[in-house]
């Protein structure tokens, strides 16, 4: 099954109508409840929505610890350790590194962080 991806994190906003679907399974007009169907329709719509939100909730939390957007493309020098061993992919080589000192001044780095090699691209036919 293919992982899809969106270009942005959802607004949470939409995610208070899923408050009323737990309502609609409880709420009795008459003293009867919903059709079993309903209920079962019911029940995977929230279950789809309440992990839809969970993922773009822990998406957030990911971003949230990210370096900030003045460091982007400067160098920064810290100290570390290699916390596991590089894995190799198509393209290169990642590694986590567990940040232990920010040596560049005002910069703040993730206490962890992973870095990436990359080979050079080969141009077809050269």
């Amino acid at each position: 099954m293919a992982a899809s991806t969106a270009a942005v994190l959802p607004d949470f906003a939409w995610a208070w109508p899923l408050l009323g679907i737990p309502l609609l399974l409880i709420a009795r007009p008459g003293g009867r409840l919903p059709a079993r169907s309903v209920r079962v329709a019911l029940i995977a719509a929230f279950a789809c929505g309440l992990g839809f939100y969970h993922a773009a909730w822990l998406a957030e939390q990911r971003q949230s610890i990210s370096l900030a957007d003045e460091w982007q493309g400067r160098d920064i020098e810290v100290a570390g350790v290699v916390a596991e061993l590089p894995r190799n992919h198509e393209h290169g080589q990642r590694f986590r590194f567990e940040v232990e000192q920010t040596l560049t001044p005002h910069a703040f780095v993730p206490h962890r962080i992973y870095l990436s090699t990359y080979l050079p691209r080969h141009r077809i036919g050269t």
